[in-house]
């Protein structure tokens, strides 16, 4: 009867591995912070967690997967690439940007000015 009611506790828990490279990189699951290496045993469930994996000056990752079986995870984290200004930057460029066309005016044609507004002095609170 014992070893029954163990094999039922094993079947409703799974166990997360999770590891990353840089070694210092952060890893959260659903928000709280965990150690690098990670190992821990959870609830069997299919509802989506959410595992994000960070480091400064590299990209950081997230996956939402459902723990439904024993998962091993290793994320290895690429650095940010610079942007015009020499800073780092996590958000992703991409690399399919159109580059941004120019209407070509004729020399001596100065461009089109907007028409101004008209301003309009009524006050619609008083």
């Amino acid at each position: 009867m014992a070893a029954a009611a163990q094999q039922a506790a094993t079947d409703s828990t799974v166990l997360l591995k999770i590891s990353a490279v840089p070694a210092e990189a952060t890893i959260l699951i659903d928000g709280a912070k965990v150690s690098n290496p990670y190992e821990g045993k959870f609830t069997k469930s299919d509802v989506n967690r959410t595992i994000t994996v960070s480091a400064t000056g590299y990209e950081e990752k997230t996956e939402m997967l459902a723990l439904n079986k024993d998962i091993e995870l290793s994320y290895e984290l690429d650095k940010d690439r610079p942007t015009s200004g020499g800073r780092h930057s996590s958000a992703k460029k991409s690399d399919d940007s159109q580059p941004e066309v120019k209407a070509e005016t004729k020399s001596g044609d100065a461009p089109a000015k907007k028409p101004r507004r008209k301003i309009d002095y009524d006050d619609p609170w008083n």
